[in-house]
This record gives C-alpha cells, structure tokens and sequence, in this order.
C-alpha cells in the first residue's frame, strides 16, 4: 500500500508547486484532492473509505445520490466513486448529472453484476472514467483514483493553456495597430549601404500613400530593387537568406501565428526548435515587430531574410488552401433538356382555338326550340 501512497503524495507535491506558464496569470494551485464515496450501504463506503486512509486526499461520503449532489454544491471534488445500483436515483443516473453539471469531475462506477450491455450503456451515455466490479481490487482501485486524479489536472491544465492560447492570438491580431512606420532604422541601414540618398527620402515623403509602410513606398517607387534590398540585409545585418522556394514552410508552420498579422508584418514562420522560432522577415529591421513576437509567444526569434514577393507568394498559396479545403457548396442540378417553348405556345393556341368554338356553338343554339350542337337532340328551353 506505501508504494500507491508515495505516488499520490508526490502527484499532490506536484500540484502545489506547479504554477502557470503565462507569468500575468496567478499561480495555479490545488489545495487538496477530494474523492467523494456515493453507496447506499454503510459497510460499502467503510471499505471504500479504508482503501483510501493512507493516501494525501479528502475523502468525503453519502449514502444516496441527492446527498451527494448537496455536497457537490458545496464542495470541490476531483473524483467521484459511485455504485450503481442505488434506490432512488440510480448511480447512472447520478453520474450523468454530475457530467452535465461539473463536467471536469472525474467518475468511477462500482457494480455488483457483470451485465456488459447495461455496462457497456452506461459508459456511452454517462461518460465514466471506469467502471469497477464488486468485489474490487485495493490496489487496482487506488491506482485507478491516481490515474482519474492525472486526467482531472490534464484536464483543467488543457482548458487552462486553450484560454492563453486564445488571448495570445487575440493579442497578435491587435498587434496591427502596433507597427510602426520602421522608417528610421531602415533609413540608416539603406544610408549605410548607400542605396537611399536625401532626394530619395523626399520622394517616398511626397509620393507615399496614407498608412504605406516605408519599405512598401520604397519597392513600389523602384527607388530599390528587392535583390539590392535582400542583399543589404544580408551584409548590414548579418543575417542568412530563407529559401521559401526551395524548402516552402509547411501549412501547420504558418498557421502558428495569424495569417492577417503575417500579411500586415510581411513575415513567415518557417521552423519550431524548442523554444526557438524561425521566422523569414521582409524587414528585419524592425526590432520593435521583433520584440513584440517574442513577448507574445514567449519564444526566442531566429530570424531569416526573405524578398517581400516571396513572403506574399507563401501567405497566398496558403489562402488558397484553406478556400480550397471549405466544404463545396453543389449548386443546383442543371435541366437535362431546356424547355420546348414552341410546343408551348402552340399548345395554347389550341386551348384558345376550342374555348372560342365552344363560345360560338352556345351562341348559336336558339333559345326558344334550342338544340344540341353536336347532336342535334332538343333541349329544354333557355330562360
């Protein structure tokens, strides 16, 4: 039994010392772990209870289901320990409410038959961590609470990392508003290698656009070609040149940041080594757009040159695999034939042709000693 209690004493060390990755968020603690024993026999819940003495938990205990949902309400549980046959509301019945009330409430069903079709029923429909028969197993039963303990923490540790990850991609997307013409940094490095001039800097200040940013004036002006600019990088900064044809980073790459911030930044994920992103830039330059990347993903950038063109080819082609996987809405099924409108009109003109035969006839009958049109019987007189 000491080997089982060793395990959860140091799961519960664990899950106090650890705290969250994002350093903004509080410390992620668990005061204790919980097991809640659910049976209508007394004699039941001691034994459950003495398989659990020695292990670091709380134990808490009810002998009917509406008892332990009271306790539920005001107290937090990681696992609950349920029979299944119970007299009033049934242990499926009870589990399936604690799923839909407390779903991160790990559940252990207990039964005294061997029914695998009402076993095999109550795991669809209740979703339990595992179901136990009568009469259990201690050590199996300890190591089962272990284990249902580990899948509470991944539980919570993954609903935990989904909320950063959300807010972290909320803040790359609002990061847009954030960059900044890099006017002065590539000012001196293009000065430096002696490809931008005054009279150019009056150029791009009469002729660029509202909200164009600096280097996209530059390209768009030709007042420096994206090979010169490649190569000033190159030798300004020392920095190697990404290949995006010859080795084009893969869907699951770019998708590690947002696709409009890559558009707005002109730049490509291309590689994750650990806590080292590689990343081809069009500009950089901009140590301000740097920083920013690193602080929001928490990884340190290993940046790479690469021509604005080259960027833009990489985030299209991206764009249009992702139009291309979207379900294809079939539109409606063309008429085999087209509508014989001739045969229409002259169909018609028939049904026009027999109306006003028929309004002639009746015109003609004589209202005094009327007779029949067609077969010449009498008729009863018109009034």
């Amino acid at each position: 039994m000491s080997r089982y209690a060793e395990l959860f004493r140091a799961m519960y060390q664990n899950s106090i010392e650890r705290t969250c990755y994002d350093s903004t968020e509080p410390q992620c603690v668990y005061s204790s772990f919980r097991i809640l024993l659910v049976d209508d026999e007394p004699s039941v819940v001691k034994s459950l209870r003495r398989v659990f003495l020695d292990e670091p938990c709380e134990i808490l205990t009810a002998t009917d289901a509406r008892q332990a949902l009271q306790l539920l309400e005001g107290e937090t549980v990681q696992l609950v320990i349920s029979d299944h046959r119970m007299p009033g509301m049934s242990g499926a019945e009870f589990l399936f409410e604690v799923k839909q009330r407390w779903p991160d409430i790990q559940r252990i069903m207990l039964t005294g038959f061997a029914d695998i079709g009402a076993v095999m029923k109550v795991i669809e429909e209740v979703g339990v961590f595992k179901f136990i028969t009568k009469p259990w197993n201690d050590d199996d039963l300890r190591l089962t609470a272990r284990l249902a303990f580990k899948q509470y923490q991944l539980q919570l540790e993954n609903t935990r990392l989904r909320e950063v990850n959300q807010r972290q991609w909320a803040k790359l997307k609002d990061i847009s508003t954030l960059l900044h013409d890099n006017r002065e940094a590539l000012t001196n490095l293009l000065q430096n290698a002696e490809l931008l001039n005054e009279q150019h800097l009056q150029q791009v200040k009469h002729e660029q656009n509202e909200n164009e940013p600096f280097l996209d004036a530059l390209l768009r002006l030709d007042i420096i070609s994206e090979k010169k600019l490649l190569q000033a990088f190159q030798t300004q900064l020392n920095l190697p040149l990404a290949d995006l044809k010859a080795e084009p980073p893969t869907l699951e790459m770019i998708d590690f940041l947002p696709l409009e911030f890559c558009q707005r930044g002109h730049l490509l994920p291309l590689k994750l080594e650990g806590r080292c992103l590689t990343i081809a830039m069009a500009d950089p330059s901009d140590m301000l757009l740097r920083e920013h990347v690193e602080l929001l993903t928490g990884l340190q950038l290993r940046p790479l040159v690469a021509s604005r063109s080259a960027i833009v080819r990489c985030l299209d082609k991206t764009l249009d695999m992702e139009l291309s996987s979207l379900p294809v809405v079939e539109s409606a099924p063309k008429p085999t034939a087209r509508p014989r409108i001739p045969q229409l009109q002259a169909g018609l003109s028939a049904i026009r042709q027999g109306l006003n035969a028929v309004e002639n006839a009746l015109q003609s009958i004589d209202r005094a000693e009327p007779r029949c049109p067609l077969c010449g019987a009498d008729m009863d007189p018109i009034t």
